[in-house]
């Protein structure tokens, strides 16, 4: 009398095939995703960093108006300008503890 089983172990074979398989897929597909990124986030640095150059060339540009606005000479020029005589003698507001204190 002979016993036939039925191949059990081809089942398995079969399970393990396929979850390669899938492992395989999803790590390349988690590759892509995450190269993807990178090359996104590259090009966002590369724009960002764009941006900043521009930025630093226009604050420079802003800070050479202020220095010529508040340059000494060019203070004189505006004052006489505008008809302001230098005062040899001034007189200042002084303010004292007691008269903060006392709302004043």
């Amino acid at each position: 009398m002979t016993i036939i089983q039925p191949n059990t172990h081809r089942f398995r074979i079969h399970a393990a095939f396929i979850l390669v398989i899938v492992l395989v897929v999803g790590g390349a597909l988690l590759n892509i995703f995450l190269y993807n990124e990178t090359v996104q986030l590259n090009h966002s640095i590369r724009v960002a960093t764009e941006d900043i150059k521009g930025l630093q060339a226009e604050n420079a540009d802003v800070r050479n108006e202020l220095y010529k606005v508040l340059d000494p000479e060019h203070l004189k020029a505006t004052a006489l300008e505008l008809g302001f005589v230098k005062d040899t003698a001034p007189r200042y507001i002084e303010i004292t503890n007691n008269a903060i204190q006392a709302g004043l």
